[in-house]
């Protein structure tokens, strides 16, 4: 079974999420709590995309520290979840 895993970061009531923002802190931050959770795994981060995900220095930051990273050129069109089957099979269980 393939489980996925969410990690909430707040921001202080006067940060805002921008590029630097997100290169500094978060990507870090994810880095960090991914390698707690996953240890010596194999795991991937998957991204929006959101401006500050697909800037180029987000994109080399984890083509650097990711192990398994998808850049934004090889994201699915239309595809936030990087699962198109989530869009036409799930009805067809339900059934």
């Amino acid at each position: 079974m393939e489980w996925t895993y969410r990690t909430i970061f707040f921001l202080e009531e006067y940060e805002s999420l921008n590029g630097k923002t997100y290169h500094e802190t978060l990507l870090p931050f994810y880095k960090e709590e991914g390698d707690q959770l996953f240890g010596h795994k194999n795991w991937g981060f998957q991204q929006g995309g959101a401006s500050c995900h697909t800037a180029g220095r987000a994109q080399s930051w984890c083509r650097k520290h990711f192990d398994f990273f998808i850049p934004k050129e090889k994201w699915p069109p239309n595809s936030p979840e990087l699962n198109p089957l989530d869009y036409s099979i799930w009805n067809e269980i339900s059934r």
